[in-house]
């Protein structure tokens, strides 16, 4: 019988695995969670502050911005990511572009002249397409 260990906050739970959490926390390893942050086991409310933080740097992703704030940049490079941007007119989307941090200029990708009114990043699947069932398919000239 492996020796169980008395957990300081509730004399009368019991742990087969104690583990103590970076913050302080002690939980039983097999209720612990698998850190997005690093290496670790960590305990609930750590768990549910990452998912927090996570949802929070979304949330800010999915945002609009005016001209004047410029996209995170590319790593190693002198260009932001690729945005969505929008026409000031008609306040829907009007094409792909970046900002070019090297000559202090926005790029638009398409050939269409327009006055920009804000932008947002582009939206990253990866976590929707997990938990849905898609089937991929080809466009015309896939080889």
């Amino acid at each position: 019988m492996p020796k169980r260990f008395d957990c300081e906050e509730d004399p009368n739970e019991f742990m087969d695995m104690p583990c103590q959490c970076d913050c302080g926390n002690w939980f039983d390893l097999n209720d612990g969670y698998s850190s997005q942050n690093s290496n670790k086991v960590i305990c609930k409310e750590c768990k549910d502050a990452e998912l927090s933080e996570r949802n929070d740097e979304a949330k800010e992703k999915q945002s609009f911005f005016k001209m004047q704030r410029f996209p995170d940049k590319v790593k190693n490079e002198e260009f932001s990511k690729t945005v969505l941007i929008f026409d000031e007119n008609d306040n829907e989307f009007a094409d792909l572009g970046f900002y070019d941090f090297e000559k202090s200029e926005w790029v638009v990708l398409g050939d269409m002249s327009f006055k920009m009114i804000c932008w947002c990043y582009l939206p990253n699947p990866s976590d929707f397409l997990k938990t849905k069932n898609y089937k991929s398919d080809t466009h015309r000239g896939y080889c």
